[in-house]
């Protein structure tokens, strides 16, 4: 894991999301996310007592992601409160405005627990650039039609270990892509390197529960150190646009099942096994 020097956690610290958290401007939310790289912080509509009620069921299964990968992987297709959740209204009418249209897809999601004193390595998205089709590596315009989206489970203060990231427009990636494919070792410290050079350009979004972020995937980014006692509780969403097609190969768990949300609703599941 990568350890900033103080003048980069200074750098840090010193512009976090919260200056435009919720902003409301004259400028499209899709047209914020390719300029800033990430959409404003917004906040789902459920109350604290409700989030904490989820964290109550779901017990089990967070303890369960701690120690087991693959136990991290879509578990909203089992957990129907889970799924209301990411098919809260504000989650839907906002990815509905990224992508200009009331028809997209969800392709996966990840509970991501980070246990106290772990991180995550610095890297970029680069199975979803490989295994989305068309994929934003062959944008010719400075379009896209697919975000990451990390929303907030429980609070995650800045000693919890909050995402950070990297505007993709100061880092090759499609370097860091063919290293991934043909030096994965070499792309990983690469990736270290790369945020360690651009340290004046990190940002880092600490969100309360129930905030979420959209971002583009093309950028670098990573989930710094959990300095606290407690587990980091954040969750991943991968939306992408209705014309997009997603390869089997990009499922964590052997078989890909696409929900298709349309006016704001769960419309149809489509599976796909790993060929």
């Amino acid at each position: 894991m990568l350890r900033l020097d103080r003048r980069a956690i200074a750098n840090v610290c010193g512009r976090t999301g919260n200056s435009i958290r919720n902003e409301r401007t004259m400028t499209s939310l899709k047209d914020t996310i390719r300029q800033t790289g990430r959409s404003p912080i917004f906040r789902v509509s459920w109350s604290e007592a409700k989030l904490a009620e989820l964290r109550r069921e779901g017990a089990r299964k967070i303890q369960l992601a701690v120690t087991q990968r693959q136990a991290q992987f879509d578990l909203h297709l089992s957990w129907a409160k889970l799924l209301d959740l990411i098919t809260d209204p504000v989650i839907i009418s906002h990815h509905a405005d990224v992508f200009a249209e009331d028809s997209f897809q969800l392709i996966e999601t990840r509970l991501y627990p980070k246990p106290p004193q772990k991180g995550t390595e610095w890297h970029i998205d680069v199975n979803q650039l490989l295994y989305y089709k068309p994929s934003l590596l062959d944008s010719a315009s400075d379009d896209f039609h697919s975000v990451t989206t990390w929303l907030a489970l429980a609070d995650v203060p800045a000693e919890m270990g909050p995402l950070q990231f990297i505007h993709y427009k100061h880092v090759d990636v499609r370097r860091l892509v063919r290293m991934k494919r043909n030096q994965p070792i070499r792309y990983r410290e690469e990736c270290g390197l790369e945020a360690e050079r651009l340290h004046d350009h990190v940002e880092t979004l600490p969100m309360k529960a129930g905030e979420f972020c959209m971002f583009d995937p093309r950028n670098l980014h990573t989930g710094a150190a959990n300095c606290s006692n407690d587990i980091r509780l954040g969750l991943v969403l991968r939306y992408c646009a209705s014309h997009v097609r997603v390869n089997p190969r990009f499922s964590k768990t052997g078989s890909l099942e696409i929900l298709h949300i349309r006016n704001g609703k769960v419309s149809s599941r489509v599976g796909n096994s790993r060929s």
